[in-house]
């Protein structure tokens, strides 16, 4: 089972003809309201009982799934003929589905500049509040998880940060992309809900910002 981010129209989304970059692939792929109603649809089935196991099935059953599972089986299917192998594919499951989505979310936001992220995550949760100081912008978890390789920050055995190792830039940048991440998890399972509720992480990225600027205005 394929990348259901079209690499060809990413390609061609770029200016130039330039060939899309990890960070290209990766924004369109957490920017797709394909793979954020999945993953939201799955958190609400996890996190919000009868009524978020009523979206979930609602949205399974929905023409967008059932095309992907057309596209998938047939394609499935001519492997199948081209190799001369006896019967054919069974169709992708519920879950087989979802568990695709998540796995090319974790695949890609290790990629996605914090700037994109916060876009990405404002796009659709409207009342989140967020400051991202200038410095932080192009900063994204597999450079900071590098440097931090290299400052011997990261233990090799339990894989554990020792955040203090690293400048105070780089120490934000990390807690920055925590409360991204966290919102933009959360954000996709409230947006299939109709419910936006972000004051707790609204309260997080303030207190993580006066603590690297104290009474100092971000620009």
């Amino acid at each position: 089972m394929g990348c259901w981010i079209n690499r060809e129209e990413a390609h061609n989304k770029m200016t130039n003809g330039k060939k899309p970059t990890l960070e290209d692939i990766a924004k369109m792929t957490l920017d797709a309201p394909f793979i954020q109603k999945v993953a939201g649809a799955n958190s609400a089935h996890n996190n919000f009982g009868e009524e978020g196991k009523s979206v979930y099935e609602m949205y399974m059953a929905s023409k967008e799934v059932k095309d992907i599972k057309e596209k998938d089986y047939q394609e499935r299917k001519e492997g199948y003929k081209s190799r001369k192998v006896v019967g054919d594919p069974s169709y992708l499951s519920d879950g087989d589905v979802t568990n695709k989505i998540l796995e090319q979310i974790e695949e890609n936001r290790p990629f996605v500049h914090l700037e994109d992220l916060e876009e990405i995550v404002k796009s659709i949760a409207p009342d989140f509040e967020f400051e991202l100081p200038e410095g932080l912008k192009k900063y994204n978890y597999a450079t900071l998880t590098k440097i931090a390789k290299e400052k011997g920050a990261i233990d090799e055995k339990s894989g554990k940060l020792d955040i203090k190792r690293l400048s105070k830039e780089e120490q934000e940048a990390f807690e920055k992309y925590n409360i991204l991440m966290e919102a933009y998890d959360k954000a996709c399972s409230l947006r299939v809900l109709n419910l936006y509720s972000f004051a707790e992480l609204n309260a997080l990225d303030k207190a993580v910002t006066e603590k690297y600027h104290p009474k100092e205005k971000i620009k």
